[in-house]
């Protein structure tokens, strides 16, 4: 048998070891957390660098805006045709009756196909 003193050692021993094996889980998870969300950062600045390149990208002609209206921002309108003829356009394509010329596909020939 042990004494009671060695007893209350040993028991206390086994809490140091306990306490600091947990203690040292949770430094790990912390430092792998810190990776982690450095490691998503990193891939955040790379999208939004994307994302800046990709809005630099070659507009479209004047020729494509006209020919296919409703496909277009009054944004992209404006950017590509400026901005009094894009407003003039949006007026005639959404405060009046829509008119064949702005029309890509008539109803017609939409059911004719199938």
């Amino acid at each position: 048998w042990q004494k009671p003193g060695q007893q209350n050692v040993a028991q206390e021993l086994i809490k140091i070891i306990i306490n600091y094996v947990a203690e040292l889980r949770i430094i790990n998870y912390v430092a792998e957390l810190r990776i982690t969300t450095n490691i998503l950062k990193n891939k955040l600045l790379l999208f939004r660098r994307k994302d800046i390149k990709m809005k630099r990208l070659p507009k479209y002609t004047p020729a494509e805006v006209r020919n296919d209206p409703y496909g277009f921002t009054y944004k992209e309108m404006s950017e590509v045709i400026g901005e009094n003829e894009a407003k003039a356009l949006y007026e005639e394509l959404y405060k009046q009756l829509p008119r064949k010329k702005n029309l890509s596909m008539l109803v017609k020939k939409y059911l004719q196909k199938q």
